[in-house]
């Protein structure tokens, strides 16, 4: 039997616009979780006024325009564009230039983890644009694909990255075929 709550209908109604950050949608979703916290007799931490407690995030970003020159291929090309090049939401504003290194998935899996697994090894990419693949192999045994999605990540590849020195990353997300 499916159990459908006065609280789900509530959350997901049109009312409240889809609970997009900062929108008043999400104010009232808030508003409403909080008073039902305050009903069952939850109470704000120790130390505060309110079950609200504020955080940064990142969110709302828009690619203002990446551009990538490519100079080393006859003749030179730039790519421009949304549909070609995308700032990822972390991503720093900033002109990098340099060689580039492919480093297959950018995958680092820590021994500890009992499945090493580097795609650095025996690469220098010290202020290095490196260039990996998206996602993980998909033709890996069941095992070591699911250890290898866990630290897939775009933000751990950009991170392992940064770690060794890079001075820029680069995501080749392919193309679905149809």
């Amino acid at each position: 039997m499916l159990f459908r709550s006065a609280h789900v209908d509530f959350l997901a109604s049109d009312r409240l616009e889809g609970r997009d950050t900062g929108s008043t949608g999400e104010r009232l979703a808030s508003e409403y979780i909080a008073d039902q916290l305050g009903r069952v007799g939850v109470t704000p931490l120790p130390g505060q006024a309110s079950m609200f407690l504020p955080f940064e995030f990142t969110g709302g970003t828009r690619d203002g325009g990446s551009t990538l020159s490519v100079t080393s291929s006859t003749p030179a090309r730039t790519v421009s564009g949304t549909e070609t090049i995308q700032a990822l939401s972390f991503s720093d504003d900033a002109t990098v230039s340099g060689p580039v290194v492919f480093a297959g998935y950018g995958l680092v899996v820590p021994e500890s983890q009992g499945f090493g697994y580097d795609s650095y090894v025996g690469l220098d990419v010290r202020d290095k644009i490196v260039l990996v693949l998206h996602y993980f192999p998909e033709d890996a045994e069941p095992t070591a694909k699911a250890m290898l999605a866990r630290y897939s990540d775009l933000r751990y590849k950009a991170l392992n990255a940064r770690q060794r020195g890079a001075k820029g990353l680069l995501v080749e997300i392919g193309r679905a075929h149809v």
